[in-house]
């Protein structure tokens, strides 16, 4: 009995891969569509990239710029949980050492489960 464990892009085609159990093990194949929600979908992207490159293009660069963006705010950013109180006035003191010192800014803070939560990010001179 076959079964369909994926459906997604390879290589720039809608494609299915298929697990079929044999007397020997299991067989894994990439069976390429033809037809179908994904194939269409994906045959109108690739109809609308080639009868309008220019806006591809331009949608492209945006979506790499916000990747760009993304990428340096997840390293720009800082976290502190504290579980306890002991923990949370110690990381408080560091928390405003940091902003006062270090060129951060506080963008969250407050209760997140049991404990506190800080998230601060790298100031942008």
């Amino acid at each position: 009995m076959k079964e369909t464990i994926w459906e997604g892009v390879f290589q720039g085609k809608a494609a299915n891969v298929v697990v079929e159990p044999t007397t020997n093990g299991t067989l894994y194949h990439i069976d390429l569509l033809e037809s179908g929600f994904l194939h269409d979908i994906i045959g109108g992207v690739t109809s609308f990239a080639k009868a309008h490159p220019w806006i591809t293009g331009m949608m492209a660069g945006w979506a790499w710029s916000a990747i760009e963006k993304y990428n340096k705010a997840k390293r720009d950013a800082v976290r502190f949980y504290a579980k306890d109180m002991p923990e949370r006035i110690r990381y408080q003191k560091m928390v405003d050492d940091l902003v006062r010192k270090g060129g951060y800014e506080v963008v969250k803070h407050g209760y997140e489960g049991t404990g506190y939560n800080w998230e601060l990010y790298k100031r942008n001179f």
